[in-house]
């Protein structure tokens, strides 16, 4: 059983970093505002892959990605993002303003191994990830 957790207004997505793959979770979920309570609902979801998760402090998933991979620095903010193929070539570079959670479309991506080239504050860091249709 999980705890109850309330979001700050900022935040939009919780990340239950104790889901194991394979095991489907029951979540209940309740929206609110200063004004408004919703009703509960129920969600059901069942990890598919495991998170690249190392002391870089960068989290990436799902891996492998189908149309959105999440990309979360709990270091520092996220500038830049490049997609580098396999071969080395770069395919993409989407700027940002500054943010620790992307969601990076790698929807017209072919199935394949990719390189993530993360540019966080003077620093850069790859990270391989895999997408799959």
């Amino acid at each position: 059983m999980h705890d109850i957790i309330y979001l700050p207004n900022n935040q939009s997505e919780y990340i239950d970093q104790s889901a194991q793959k394979g095991i489907a979770y029951t979540y209940q979920i309740r929206g609110y505002t200063n004004e408004v309570e919703s009703a509960i609902s129920l969600v059901m979801i069942t990890k598919q892959s495991d998170d690249v998760v190392d002391d870089s402090g960068i989290i990436v998933y799902p891996n492998p990605a189908f149309d959105i991979v999440n990309v979360i620095s709990d270091l520092n903010t996220i500038n830049q993002i490049d997609i580098f193929s396999s071969a080395g070539i770069r395919l993409n570079r989407i700027t940002y303003p500054k943010k620790n959670l992307i969601h990076l479309p790698v929807g017209d991506l072919v199935t394949g191994i990719y390189f993530l080239k993360i540019q966080i504050g003077d620093q850069s860091i790859t990270k391989k990830i895999s997408i799959a249709k």
